[in-house]
């Protein structure tokens, strides 16, 4: 009887530790990173907020800090994914569901459980290959171990690498870009997609000096400010200026079909 008393008591211990344990232990993302292939470079930080491509955990989950994830720009058919995660937990082990999905359109493109693995390692996403169309895709990463936790980034799918001035991409006009383009598998289809876009979402202030600037030496050309201009979309995605303006800002989705640069000084459309 002594000895039954004295094992439930150990019991007990060992299920209150365990318990404790198990509920005071924060889980929480270290990072979650697509490490291979490489993607296209991106830029914010200079022209954008530090943090504006940083993705916050859900409410209620880790919403005190900002983890290291891996927005993207890669080409289209792109595939041989791998993904670099790690979590902290009160296990060693447990499951990993990734899934993949169209933000424009919101269809699955692709999912995978993985289980049991490591709370760190490396994962293979086999079996996924982006579309061969331009588009804005969604990544979720979900931990399941002592609790469950999730964390997402996007990837942009592009016809071909970013060329300068859009190399490294600005993350702002890749957002509107692929979404006005979506779904087009050639240079001319995006270029016809976008102008038509441009046409819906763009609003002629009558001529009137808005966001290009000239300054007195004709050899510097002129400045365009990016970050102000799609600041004022007037909350709804409507982008109102003059037609240097509109030229300016359609230049800069063209730097991803195709190398020829638009006249951005005709303004024949006015």
């Amino acid at each position: 009887m002594r000895l039954l008393k004295f094992n439930l008591i150990k019991f007990w211990i060992v299920a209150i530790l365990f318990i404790i344990s198990s509920h005071s232990f924060a889980q929480r993302w270290k990072y979650c990173l697509l490490v291979v292939p490489e993607s296209y470079p991106l830029r914010w930080g200079e022209v954008e907020p530090p943090d504006a491509d940083m993705v916050a955990m859900p409410p209620g989950l880790d919403t005190s800090r900002t983890i290291p994830t891996s927005p993207g720009c890669y080409k289209v058919g792109t595939d041989g994914f791998v993904l670099y995660y790690s979590v902290e937990d009160a296990g060693l082990v447990g499951g990993l569901f990734v899934i993949v999905w169209d933000e424009i359109t919101g269809e699955t493109v692709w999912e995978r459980y993985y289980s049991p693995v490591w709370r760190e390692g490396l994962i293979s996403l086999e079996g996924l290959v982006l579309p061969s169309y331009i588009t804005v895709l969604g990544f979720q990463v979900t931990w399941a171990g002592y609790g469950i936790i999730f964390t997402r980034f996007t990837v942009f799918v592009v016809l071909d690498e970013p060329k300068v001035p859009m190399n490294p991409a600005w993350v702002s006009v890749l957002r509107i870009s692929c979404q006005w383009a979506r779904g087009e598998t050639t240079p001319d289809g995006a270029a016809r997609k976008l102008t038509m876009e441009l046409h819906k979402n763009g609003i002629y202030n009558g001529g009137e000096l808005a966001y290009t600037r000239y300054p007195s030496d004709p050899d510097i050309g002129e400045y365009f400010y990016l970050r102000a201009y799609l600041d004022d979309d007037l909350g709804r995605g409507l982008y109102w200026g003059q037609c240097n303006d509109f030229a300016d800002f359609f230049d800069l989705p063209y730097y991803f079909y195709w190398r020829l640069k638009i006249r951005s000084k005709d303004t024949s459309s006015c």
